[in-house]
């Protein structure tokens, strides 16, 4: 995903801690876009601990209205729709 967004010229960031206000620690954050987008890199589905906090965390964008793009490995990196930039 990183790879994709460097030459696709996006601006984003790689968040590596929670800062103050954070409640979510997406794998990389937007800044191109209206509103900061989370980007979500999903990639150990047959962990039941991992699934379940990836359920609380979608819960967490949808009740925040937070965008979140996903992508879930192994499906093609091309499938992931990204929005557009500003």
């Amino acid at each position: 995903m990183a790879n994709r967004l460097v030459e696709e010229r996006r601006r984003f960031a790689k968040p590596l801690r929670l800062e103050t206000g954070d409640t979510l620690l997406p794998d990389f954050r937007l800044t191109d876009t209206a509103t900061l987008t989370a980007v979500e890199v999903y990639g150990m589905q047959g962990n039941p601990d991992y699934l379940a906090r990836k359920n609380e965390k979608q819960a967490l964008y949808a009740r925040t209205t937070t965008p979140c793009v996903e992508w879930i490995p192994p499906a093609e990196l091309a499938s992931v729709r990204l929005p557009a930039a500003d």
